[in-house]
Formats: C-alpha cells, structure tokens, sequence
C-alpha cells in the first residue's frame, strides 16, 4: 500500500508502515520469476533464488546498478549468478575474473527490444556448461533465441564457450540474436558444443549487421547445425541455412577468423563462417583442415567461408578442409557468388 506522505505528517496510523521497494529489487525478482519458470520447477525460488536475488525474500538488496551515468559499472563475475545479475544492467562492463560454469542451468536474458550496450571481457577465462533446450517448449515459439537477445555497439571478447549445449526450436545461436554495430574479438565456441536451432542457426552471432568479427572461430569438436520446423502456429520451414559464426551478415567485417568445426544442415545454404552475406569483409579466413561444411539433401550452395555472398570481398582466405554440396554449387571460398571480389584466396583441397 503506497501513502502519500502529505495526507499523514503525524506518521502513518497504527500497525502501518512504508516499506521502500527499489527497481533493482523489482528486476531481482523478474530475474528469479524468469529463471524459475524457465526451470520447471516450482521449488527452484526458493531453493536457488534465495542465494542470488535475496531482495525477493526479505534479505539484503541486489545491486544490478544505477541507470546509466557517465562512468558504466564494472561488474567482476565470478559465477553464473553473478552474470545473470550484471547482464541485466544493459551498460554494464563485465570482467571475468575465473570460469563460470553454469551448472547446465538454463540463462536467457534481454528481448529484442532491450538490447545489451555493456561489454564482456573474458580476461581469456570461459563460459562454460551452458544448457539451453526450449525445445519441449510448445507454447511460446519465441521463449529463446540465444543467450542475450540483442546488442548494439556492445564489445565480446577474449572468451570461449565451452562444453555447452544450445537446443533451439526457434531460429538463433550461442551467444547473441540481433547484432548491430558490435565488437567480438578472441572469442572461440569450443569443446563438445552443439549449437541446433529450427529452422536457422548462427554458432555465434545468428544475424549480424555492421559488427567487426577478429580472430573469432568453431574448435573441432563443435557442431553447429539446423533442422527443418514443422507444426506449432507457424508455416512450417523447410530450407534451413547455417554459418559456423553467423547465419546472415549485412556490412560485417571478419578478420582472421575461423571455422574447424562440423557445419552442416539438412536443407539450406550452408558457410564455414556465414550462411548469406551482403557487403561483408572477409581478411585471412579459414575454414581449417579439420573443418566439414556440408549441405545434404538440398538444392542450395556450400562454401568454405560462405555459402551465398553478394557485394562482397574476399581477401586471402584459404579452404584447408571439406565442403560439400548434394544439388548445387560447392565452393572452396563462396558457394554461390554475386558481385564478390576474391584476392589471393587459395584452395588446399576440397571434397564434394
């Protein structure tokens, strides 16, 4: 009950009091109700969200930080709960400061209409044990796109994800869904993950306008892939593109990036780095020796950087592994190209 200070300047009546509740409380328990029912349990509040948002259960207040001010709040994470709770400030610096393994717990943060503008520093530690699958979900088509929804002029880097596993029935990726005008600099998806979304898949980035990629890459025991959708409220989709980093880049610059992981699909284009690309940069890119990019029963292209690029240049990048294509074009550099500039690029070899 809220009390408006100048109908009582004696003090509130008997038995009353004014408890202040501050914003920072009120996202703490957004963020507990989120991961609560996300979950499936009805006991994870109480058990788990006690530790990480006390504020929702009478105990001391979680500082998520001021709206922005001229210095952006630096936030050392040391675990999960300490990320959830730093990401939710969308200016927020995050430094590192050991591995963060989230136990297989389930982390969604931010829609699309609130975008992260902090940055992630990984200091070279990692994100590890991550585990997404919405995929018995069958209500919200929408319920998960990637770890963070959007991001516009935020900077990623000097981090893997490790040992992870993202199982989408929507379209997305690992790390982020919509990208504008972002920086993703040392950054690796490695050891045993799997990135499989419906019907389009992005390992990193699932589309990507305007970013700068440096030294980004898919180790070699990572798969990233996509499977056709049907059923649910939606037309179903068949054709079903993927791009080890991205699966669409519009004006995206990539610098010494790489693919040595499995990128495959079962009917769509299919790119070591991008699936479709528009006026995007590529300097120094591999798809690596023990890198596979195979499209199976479609009549789309393969391409060992990417699988459909227009307006686009390419500048000393190299195919080392396989490319395949069943029906259409397989490309050691691009599958299927329009307008693309290629400046020694090189070809080691190349299967299909």
């Amino acid at each position: 009950v809220a009390h408006n200070a100048a109908d009582h300047p004696d003090g509130l009546p008997e038995g009353q009091q004014v408890t202040e509740v501050s914003y920072q409380d009120v996202i703490s328990g957004l963020v507990a109700w989120e991961l609560n029912r996300m979950s499936g349990t009805r006991d994870f509040c109480q058990n788990v969200g006690k530790q990480a948002y006390p504020t929702l259960f009478g105990g001391k207040g979680v500082d998520l930080g001021d709206v922005r001010q001229d210095v952006d709040p630096v936030y050392k994470v040391a675990d999960y709960r300490d990320f959830v709770n730093a990401i939710f400030n969308q200016y927020a610096q995050i430094e590192l400061i050991k591995d963060v393994d989230f136990n297989q717990a389930y982390i969604s943060v931010y829609r699309r209409e609130t975008p992260f503008r902090g940055s992630i520093d990984g200091k070279g530690y990692s994100l590890k044990n991550i585990y997404i699958d919405n995929r018995d979900f069958a209500s919200d088509y929408s319920s998960c796109y990637a770890m963070i929804g959007a991001a516009e002029g935020a900077a990623f880097k000097n981090f893997d994800i490790q040992s992870s596993t993202f199982e989408l029935k929507t379209e997305g990726s690992a790390l982020v869904y919509i990208s504008n005008d972002c920086l993703y600099e040392n950054l690796r998806i490695s050891d045993n993950t799997i990135v499989s979304a419906k019907p389009r898949t992005g390992g990193l980035v699932y589309e990507s306008n305007n970013d700068n990629f440096v030294n980004c890459g898919i180790g070699i025991d990572v798969t990233v892939t996509a499977s056709p959708f049907y059923g649910g409220n939606h037309m179903p989709v068949r054709e079903t593109p993927v791009g080890g980093l991205a699966w669409k880049a519009i004006g995206s610059k990539f610098t010494d990036c790489y693919n040595a992981g499995t990128v495959t699909a079962d009917f769509g284009p299919v790119g070591g780095l991008v699936a479709i690309c528009n006026d995007c940069n590529f300097i120094h890119c591999e798809n690596s020796d023990m890198g596979l990019v195979q499209s199976h029963d479609s009549p789309d292209s393969a391409g060992g950087i990417a699988a459909t690029a227009t307006i686009s240049r390419f500048y000393r990048c190299a195919n080392y592994g396989r490319v395949k294509a069943t029906n259409k074009y397989a490309g050691a550099i691009v599958g299927d190209a329009k307008g693309v500039t290629l400046n020694s690029c090189y070809q080691a070899s190349m299967t299909g």
